[in-house]
C-alpha cells in the first residue's frame, strides 16, 4: 500500500502544478476519490441549476399559451398546432414563383427568413391585393413602396402565419401588424355585421 502510494505520488508530481498530492494521513488514491467526489458535486449543482432553468422556461411558455386560451379550451385540452390561415393570396404571378425565385427576390430586398412554407415576398403594395381604400390611404401618406420588412412581413401576416420580425427603428414595422389587423376586421365585418360586445379580433401589445 505504501509503495503503491509512493509510486502514484511520483506519477502525480510529474504532471506539474496541476497534479494532485496526498494530504497527511491520506493516500493519493483517497485524495483522488475526494477530488472526483467534489467535482461530481459541482457538476450535480450545475445540472440542477440547468434543470431548474429549463423547468421555469417550460412554465413560462405554458402560462403564455394558457393566457391565450379560454376556460373551455383549458378544460377540453385543446392544443393548436396549425396557424389560423386567412383567405389572402398574392397575385398569380408571385404565387407561381418557385422557392429559388422567391429567395432571389428576397435577396434583392436584403430580406433573410427562417421557417417552412414561407409566403412569397411582395415587392409592391399592388402585389398584396389590398383594398382600394387602403391603397389610396397609403398613396395619400406618401407610402408608395414597401420597405424590406414590409415586403416579407406583410405577406406572412396577411396569410395568418406567425411572425417574428426584426428590423431597425423607422423601418415600417408598425404597418406590418396594423394593416393586416385592419383587413381582418374588415373581412369579419363584411362576412357578418358585428353586434355590440363582439370581438376583439386582434390585440396589440406595445411598449410605451
Amino acid at each position: 500500500s505504501s509503495s503503491s502510494s509512493s509510486s502514484s505520488s511520483s506519477a502525480g508530481g510529474a504532471g506539474g502544478s496541476g497534479g494532485i498530492a496526498a494530504r497527511p494521513g491520506m493516500t493519493l488514491m483517497d485524495e483522488l476519490r475526494a477530488h472526483v467526489a467534489a467535482l461530481g458535486g459541482q457538476q450535480t449543482s450545475r445540472e440542477k441549476r440547468k434543470a431548474l432553468e429549463a423547468d421555469l422556461l417550460r412554465q413560462v411558455m405554458s402560462m403564455q399559451q394558457k393566457a391565450l386560451m379560454s376556460a373551455k379550451e383549458h378544460a377540453s385540452g385543446v392544443a393548436y398546432t396549425k396557424p389560423l390561415l386567412t383567405d389572402w393570396r398574392p397575385t398569380k404571378a408571385l404565387a407561381s414563383l418557385s422557392k429559388t425565385e422567391a429567395d432571389v427576390l428576397r435577396a434583392q430586398h436584403k430580406v433573410e427568413v427562417e421557417g417552412e412554407n414561407i409566403p412569397v415576398p411582395c415587392p409592391r403594395f399592388a402585389d398584396m391585393r389590398l383594398p382600394p381604400a387602403v391603397m389610396d390611404m397609403l398613396k395619400a401618406k406618401g407610402i408608395l413602396r414597401p420597405t424590406p420588412i414590409q415586403v416579407q412581413g406583410l405577406p406572412v401576416a396577411l396569410s395568418g402565419r406567425d411572425l417574428i420580425g426584426v428590423a431597425f427603428t423607422g423601418s415600417g414595422k408598425t404597418l406590418v401588424f396594423t394593416l393586416p389587423l385592419m383587413i381582418l376586421a374588415l373581412q369579419e365585418e363584411l362576412r357578418m355585421p358585428l353586434a355590440g360586445g363582439e370581438g376583439p379580433f386582434g390585440i396589440l401589445l406595445a411598449p410605451a
